[in-house]
């Protein structure tokens, strides 16, 4: 698709080049807009359509990091490459200027030798080589009627075309990076409303000084095909060619295709605008044809010649030794701010259970029984929570309330002398009724305070199951209702940032059963601070029954990992998408795993860039533990931290991010125990 999408933005822009030259060639010179006019007129209606569908069909603001390149590239691609393109149509015809614009690859590649240290080996040097000479080939080729042009103004032309070809090379290598992590749509209108900002500024700057226009005459030139109904019309089916139907598969293309491939593929506009070009007047001889074809063949042989990417080196694994005997299962684990560590674990005691606790300042300490009893409920997907900032702590478990099967609430226990003692508090919900309460989130607030968040039943005999949340403290705050209609057995993920505010995700349910992944975002100590819900991103998994396979989250500074798992259109995926501006908006999704994956997602931030994601996938009968890095768009390597069962023995793998490291901790079936990494 994404290659679809390249060869057919390469043709829209070949037949835009061929009105847009047909217009400033018109016979009659009012009706001859400058290539500033055309070009903003082109990026506004473009930014006009593509703002509607970004408020017609949704998509994430482009976070902060990445807003810099994308104006650059705007500024760089919309205003000043395209401008110079345009100008350069009339004066050396739409052949020679597409051709031109094949020095893109091999000006990229030079660029990133100069700038970046890339190598260049003979074999680039001679592909470039070859696609210089089929540029002089179509430059030399005589012209013929109509384009038979003074010998000044053509060579002005191609100088042009050498100054778009420099422009583009750096817009093309920014505008992938930054699209990267980025919806198309807006990142689309970003750049477009860049560029049209930038025509503006270029415009003035050239007719001020090389002119000597006054600004209120520049300001007329730029919009006078948007008052001029003849003018209009002409450029309105050339610019719908060049930056309405082919922008999208454009920045389809430039986000999921490797910037050489990318490259190679844009430049085949000339091998549209040559047999098209006869429609439009343009005769050329044999050296025009030759040489688009072997200028062509040279640009493939640059990207093929290049050295590749180096392998991403997949995470580093060791064991540090922390392995629990006696029927462990279904660890949990928290970091407080300090580095200081907690964990939790089930043990079966006869009839009862009994939930264990460690906790790590310098060293792990002994395991201390954090409660046990019978008349627990012990389930793979609903696990004990815990949350610690170095001193207090705060576990939950789940205890049967009435006969039913899934009637149940979730009691929590305190520590205040780091995990070394434990006591009983009660009940985490004000509700008792005979139904579900559990999948609890916990995340440590500033003065020893926890914001909690669950899952609870009360509604669910005549209506869903809700979201709701309490601040645990000295006393247990006022309960807040989250989401009044949410999946029944989908993990909850919630995360403090360093502001207080707490970013909570977990799965949604619609009146027609879609079960995508919603966030809010607010300050637990203040009533009625929590965002409305907002879906992250529109999978649209449709599903009858609960998946039982929630999100996780992490946060750093300002950043926050949000991964999850979807079977949208039964297609299995795992999916992590960052914020940069502390939850409020996310960045485009990255798949991370696909077909042979069963979800039960964990993620940890390494940095503000990069983060670990985990997930459950299939390996042949059995299953297996995986982990890579994801830093922006870009994957890292596969590994195996460990072989698994696929069924619900396995439980959830749970990550803690340790310094510069990630801990990990998940149940071994076949041994028993509880294992680390």
């Amino acid at each position: 698709m994404a290659v679809f999408a390249a060869l057919f933005s390469a043709f829209s822009w070949g037949m835009a080049s061929l009105l847009f030259g047909r217009i400033l060639r018109h016979p009659e010179a009012h009706l001859r807009p400058s290539a500033g006019a055309i070009n903003l007129f082109k990026g506004l209606l473009a930014a006009l359509v593509f703002g509607v569908l970004w408020i017609a069909f949704g998509g994430s603001a482009p976070a902060r990091p990445s807003l810099p390149l994308l104006l650059l590239s705007g500024f760089l691609g919309f205003a000043l490459g395209d401008t110079l393109y345009i100008a350069a149509l009339p004066r050396c015809g739409v052949q020679i200027a597409a051709m031109i614009g094949t020095l893109i690859v091999p000006l990229a590649a030079l660029l990133a030798w100069l700038w970046l240290g890339q190598e260049l080996s003979l074999t680039t040097l001679g592909a470039m080589a070859v696609v210089l000479a089929g540029v002089v080939m179509v430059v030399l080729d005589a012209p013929r009627g109509r384009f038979s042009h003074d010998p000044r103004v053509r060579r002005t032309g191609i100088l042009l075309g050498l100054a778009t070809a420099l422009t583009q090379a750096v817009a093309l290598v920014s505008g992938h990076k930054a699209l990267a992590a980025t919806d198309v749509i807006p990142g689309t209108v970003v750049r477009l409303l860049a560029g049209s900002v930038g025509i503006f500024v270029l415009s003035f700057v050239f007719g001020l000084v090389a002119r000597g226009r006054t600004s209120a005459r520049e300001v007329s030139e730029l919009v006078r095909p948007m008052r001029d109904k003849r003018l209009a019309r002409g450029l309105f089916v050339a610019a719908f060619f060049g930056s309405v139907l082919g922008l999208v598969p454009f920045h389809y293309a430039l986000r999921e295709l490797p910037s050489g491939v990318g490259a190679v593929l844009f430049t085949t506009t000339p091998l549209f605008t040559l047999p098209l070009g006869f429609l439009f007047g343009e005769r050329h001889g044999w050296r025009a044809a030759v040489g688009t074809l072997v200028g062509f063949l040279g640009v493939i042989g640059v990207v093929v010649s290049l050295p590749g990417e180096k392998p991403p080196a997949p995470p580093e694994l060791e064991v540090v030794g922390l392995h629990q005997a006696g029927g462990a299962r279904f660890p949990n684990l928290a970091r407080a701010e300090s580095g200081d560590m907690a964990l939790t674990w089930l043990a079966p005691e006869g009839d009862a259970w009994r939930l264990w606790s460690r906790t790590r300042q310098g060293s792990w300490n002994d395991p201390v029984t954090v409660a046990s009893g019978e008349g627990w409920f012990v389930n793979w997907a609903d696990f004990p929570a815990v949350a610690f900032d170095g001193e207090r702590a705060v576990a939950t478990w789940l205890e049967k309330s009435g006969e039913h099967t899934y009637a149940y609430g979730v009691r929590f226990a305190r520590s205040s002398d780091a995990g070394k003692s434990w006591t009983d508090a009660g009940w985490l919900h004000d509700d008792r009724s005979e139904t579900e309460h559990g999948f609890v989130s916990l995340a440590s607030l500033d003065g020893g305070d926890t914001f909690a968040t669950w899952l609870d039943g009360r509604a669910t005999p005549d209506g869903a199951m809700t979201l709701r949340a309490r601040v645990v403290g000295a006393e247990l705050g006022a309960e807040m209702l989250l989401d009044e209609r949410v999946c029944d057995c989908c993990q909850t993920a919630a995360v403090t940032l360093a502001d207080g505010a707490v970013v909570v995700a977990w799965r949604d349910r619609s009146d027609t059963e879609v079960r995508d992944i919603a966030v809010t975002r607010g300050d637990p100590r203040v009533t009625g601070s929590f965002a409305k819900p907002r879906v992250v991103h529109a999978d649209g998994w449709e599903i009858a029954g609960c998946p039982v396979n929630g999100p996780a989250l992490d946060a750093l500074g300002e950043t926050v990992a949000l991964a999850w798992f979807t079977g949208a259109n039964e297609e299995p995926s795992a999916k992590v998408a960052f914020s940069h501006d502390g939850g409020r908006t996310f960045g485009a999704p990255v798949e991370f795993a696909g077909e042979a994956g069963y979800g039960r997602v964990d993620v940890a931030l390494l940095d503000e860039s990069r983060a670990l994601v985990t997930w459950l996938e299939s390996d042949g009968e059995k299953g297996a533990w995986r982990a890579r890095t994801v830093d922006g768009a870009e994957l890292g390597a596969v590994v195996t931290i460990a072989a698994a069962d696929p069924e619900r023995a396995s439980g959830f793998l749970r990550l803690a991010r340790d310094g510069g490291k990630v801990l990990a901790a998940w149940t071994d079936v076949e041994s028993g125990e509880l294992a680390f990494v």
